[in-house]
């Protein structure tokens, strides 16, 4: 059993889990205490990968899970005791299946979906959903021809919104109308595998190749921040995750040490990025 997704929820000591339980498939867990004691909400033995976990700011809890070849989008409510599956993924006609990447509720009450449909045209796509009317109905606001690993969705205090393509991290300000690109993936042209913003708005971008890439505030160009690429060829250590730890100067990054001896414990180690 592993988690692979967590949120908070409305109040301060609630917390979300979700995550994979083998043959028994997907479970969701609350805590109402912080994470002293745990109860389980729902769960969903056909749902065996991918799933994710989101509230909203009224406290209604949405999750997207693989259900064979589609994906399945859930909502509960009444504080998470009432379930029902609201959308069916892949909508696109011609799509053959399709695989969650990212799943995000906002304060403006609206729905942020990523998803990679399988089989459309001749390659697989990257594609991102909006709705407004809590996951009823859904917006493509984004589509690329890229098998779209990772993505990260974040909403600014602005309303901004900010999403990542294959090589690239974008913004729009309407809601998808348009975008903006604001790191192109120059020079190397590494898959982005998450961005985060440290407390005074500064962009910082994790690559596939280890790599943290962040912007000179004065000439707009992008340079390594810190660089693993050589520790990870070493010792089989990833850099996995990036996120915003309170420090104005830089941004948190965690680091898997996979243990190269059969039945050593693998590590998550903390690495402050300046």
């Amino acid at each position: 059993m592993f988690i692979l997704s967590k949120t908070s929820g409305p109040s301060a000591n609630e917390i979300y889990i979700g995550g994979n339980a083998g043959a028994a498939g997907f479970y969701l867990r609350k805590s109402n205490n912080s994470g002293s004691s745990w109860n389980l909400v729902d769960s969903n033995p056909a749902f065996l990968s991918d799933p994710h976990v989101t509230v909203s700011p009224d406290g209604t809890v949405y999750y997207m899970g693989k259900n064979g070849a589609n994906c399945n989008l859930r909502k509960g409510t009444a504080n998470g005791t009432i379930w029902s599956t609201i959308q069916t993924f892949p909508i696109k006609p011609g799509s053959i299946g399709c695989d969650t990447r990212a799943l995000e509720a906002f304060s403006d009450g609206s729905l942020w979906l990523s998803v990679r449909e399988l089989g459309v045209g001749p390659v697989n796509q990257g594609v991102i959903y909006r709705s407004t009317d809590g996951g009823a109905t859904f917006t493509e606001v984004f589509r690329e021809s890229q098998i779209l690993h990772h993505q990260t969705i974040k909403r600014l205090a602005n309303g901004d919104v900010l999403a990542q393509s294959y090589y690239t991290v974008m913004k729009t300000s309407d809601n998808g109308v348009s975008w903006q690109v604001l790191y192109d993936g120059t020079p190397t042209l590494n898959e982005v595998k998450e961005f985060a913003l440290d407390t005074v708005g500064r962009l910082y971008v994790l690559d596939d190749n280890n790599r943290v890439w962040a912007q000179n505030q004065f000439d707009q160009s992008w340079f390594v921040t810190y660089d693993y690429t050589l520790i990870n060829m070493l010792y089989g250590r990833e850099l996995t995750k990036i996120t915003d730890c309170g420090n104005n100067s830089g941004v948190c990054v965690l680091a898997k040490y996979e243990q190269r001896i059969v039945g050593a414990v693998n590590e998550m180690i903390p690495l402050v990025v300046p």
